[in-house]
């Protein structure tokens, strides 16, 4: 099963984590935590190793411009691993089409 580490935030002040499932289920539990926490205004943080950033970066960035362009989200990936580990940030923000759009694509890609 794919895995998926998130966070879903209303400026700041509310956050929840969803762990495993198919990415079926990732995406939906993703869409649901949006529509109760944030769905005018939703911000997702998804956690990846960065190893398997690359695919979804693309050469010389161009997935990852190729994705911006087709959801419409605004999409950052951090510079640094968080802390010690291994991972990286992928934030996702707009409106909720957008970003669902663009979570839905993401998870896909990091279970290939």
């Amino acid at each position: 099963y794919p895995l998926c580490a998130l966070a879903v935030s209303d400026e700041g002040q509310y956050q929840r984590r969803v762990h495993g499932g198919t990415i079926e289920q990732v995406c939906t539990a993703i869409r649901m935590i949006i529509d109760i926490v944030a769905k005018d205004n939703p911000a997702v943080t998804l956690l990846a190793e960065y190893l398997n950033l690359g695919a979804l970066i693309g050469k010389q960035g161009a997935n990852i411009k190729q994705l911006r362009e087709e959801s419409g989200a605004k999409i950052f990936i951090t510079k640094e691993c968080i802390g010690n580990s291994t991972q990286k940030e992928i934030q996702i923000s707009r409106d909720y089409e957008s970003v669902t759009k663009a979570v839905e694509t993401v998870v896909s890609q990091r279970s290939r």
